[in-house]
């Protein structure tokens, strides 16, 4: 696509941390982004929303509209000495054209939200999780003005055929940070969020309660869970969506709900919701497990609450650190292991960031980069559901860690022309300057299959 880079496009990011967990991940995001922004020759603000409502009432948010576009500026109502800077706010107007939030944090505000869009701003709103898991912050989201961007083109199909095919998705894959440091102390790493096994019931009986269909139905939504969770943990290889369908395809009962159009989306986001992080926990439980019970030496960073595998004296559980210094911890490691829950053509910082700090990804089996990660040339690839080739690729590596540097140098090789955050700022450019917003997709799609095919 053929854009005027060289205009200046004066971008915000919002910052609001409405949830927690993803914070520090979104907040190393926009910083990359940020720095690459300012050297395109754009103007970038970043508005930490969080700070301004610790001070609402003593600061006032006001928006300006005029001959030169969107304005937006903070005012100290007591007329005091504030300073601004202090708390990360602009005391000047800011000019807005383009608004860049991750994990739809902009929603938690819908007024301003609904500001932006309504006076033609484009707001960009990037996932770094699945979309179900965004719940009620997509529905508060304006569809004037807006794109969603998915890191996973499974994501973004199985929304718009079981939720809603009206809005503007784009596939925008995640990218790539590099450490400030690259020695190698550490041989395997191992970083993730670890909690609690559950099973699906104890999350959908919560919902249950709230929601508004009979006993039947719901008595088929718990048919619909058990399902799918047993044939996701029977198949890890296979992705959530996956096993969706199948489920649908071999229940008829199931099959008759999902075409009732009031019915689908609720079915489709609670199976989803109930069984993807219960699925995702069994399996990194088991991983763990695994690698612990034939003595594979681990450092784990593993970003949990509780202890767990405290019967292991081999187990060391090093905690939990701020996203930054876990790229720093990855850029030490000459072995990453991953366990990411299976998508179609996705794509995972914590895999970037490895192969861009020539680290050695060994990964269970997954549709990366538009099929470009390649199993024993940029990456090695285990079967999820024998996890005793997990512990012979992870040996054989450790002791011949020489045999890896071809797929190190090919993984830096990729990563570095196509899966920086200057990648991905290029293509978010790219997005502002369609202009005409319902066309997004369609030239999307075009580049998509242009990717695909080069």
């Amino acid at each position: 696509m053929t854009r005027e880079i060289y205009k200046k496009i004066n971008i915000v990011f919002f910052k609001y941390n409405l949830r927690m967990g993803t914070t520090q991940v979104t907040d190393k995001f926009m910083n990359e982004l940020e720095l690459i922004f300012k050297d395109m020759g754009h103007i970038v603000t970043i508005i930490d929303f969080n700070k301004y409502a610790l001070h609402k009432n003593s600061i006032k948010l006001d928006y300006v509209i005029n001959s030169d576009g969107v304005q937006i500026v903070f005012k100290d109502m007591e007329q005091t000495t504030t300073d601004f800077a202090e708390y990360g706010l602009p005391k000047d107007l800011v000019k807005v054209d383009y608004v860049i939030n991750f994990s739809l944090t902009l929603a938690g505000v819908p007024s301003l939200f609904k500001f932006f869009t309504d006076n033609n701003v484009i707001v960009g709103s990037l996932l770094v999780d699945p979309p179900i898991h965004a719940g009620v912050l997509i529905k508060n989201t304006p569809k004037k003005n807006t794109f969603i961007g998915m890191f996973a083109e499974s994501f973004f199909n199985s929304y718009e055929k079981y939720i809603d095919n009206t809005r503007i998705l784009a596939h925008l894959m995640q990218a790539g940070s590099k450490a400030l440091t690259n020695k190698k102390n550490i041989d395997v790493i191992m970083t993730a969020n670890l909690h609690e096994i559950k099973v699906p019931e104890d999350i959908i009986n919560k919902s249950l309660e709230k929601l508004e269909i009979g006993e039947t139905k719901k008595n088929l939504l718990k048919k619909f869970i058990e399902k799918v969770y047993n044939k996701a943990c029977n198949d890890f290889n296979k992705t959530m969506e996956e096993c969706i369908e199948e489920v649908i395809l071999e229940n008829e009962d199931i099959q008759i709900a999902m075409n009732i159009e009031a019915l689908k989306p609720i079915f489709f986001e609670e199976v989803y919701r109930a069984v993807d992080w219960c699925r995702r926990m069994k399996y990194r439980h088991k991983v763990v497990r695994t690698l612990l019970d034939n003595d594979i030496k681990v450092e784990f960073w593993l970003n949990s609450k509780d202890k767990f595998f405290n019967e292991y004296s081999n187990f060391k559980d090093n905690g939990k650190l701020p996203y930054p210094e876990i790229v720093e911890k990855i850029a030490e490691s000459k072995i990453l292991l991953q366990d990411l829950y299976p998508v179609k053509n996705g794509g995972s910082e914590r895999i970037f960031n490895a192969m861009l700090n020539r680290t050695l990804v060994i990964s269970n089996r997954n549709s990366f980069a538009n099929d470009e990660l390649i199993d024993g040339v940029n990456i090695i690839y285990y079967d999820a559901n024998n996890l005793n080739e997990l512990v012979e690729k992870v040996r054989f590596y450790t002791e011949n860690y020489d045999l890896a540097q071809p797929i190190i140098e090919n993984a830096y090789k990729l990563v570095s022309e196509k899966h920086t955050w200057k990648n991905r700022a290029e293509e978010l450019i790219n997005m502002y300057y369609i202009r005409n917003i319902s066309t997004v997709l369609r030239v999307w799609e075009e580049s998509f299959f242009d990717r695909r095919n080069r």
